[in-house]
């Protein structure tokens, strides 16, 4: 999953979720090398350097669903049609 992470000061990041539990996340950030690890701490993502850090947006893989799309984000509910329409293709003989 891609994540829209939201600093204190405005700056927004890319970033690719690896791994979440219920007070983790590991992420890695479009440009670092490094992973970044976030900590919920009472209700409030933490990064490492303890600034806070909001999750702007959650956002699907735009391949997901076997289509390819040009836009570089889609929704949910994009998402939703996408499988809906991979599945109809799939009954009416078009994928194998």
């Amino acid at each position: 999953m891609h994540l829209i992470l939201r600093y204190p000061n405005g700056r927004r990041v890319d970033a690719l979720l690896l791994m979440r539990t219920e007070t983790l996340m590991r992420v890695i950030v479009r440009g670092q090398n490094e992973t970044l690890e976030l900590q919920n701490i009472n209700g409030i993502w933490v990064a490492e350097d303890r600034q806070r850090v909001s999750i702007e947006a959650i956002l699907t893989d735009p391949h997901q669903g076997g289509r390819q799309t040009n836009t570089k984000y889609n929704t949910t509910d994009e998402t939703a049609k996408t499988v809906n329409a991979a599945m109809r293709s799939t009954a009416a003989g078009g994928i194998n």
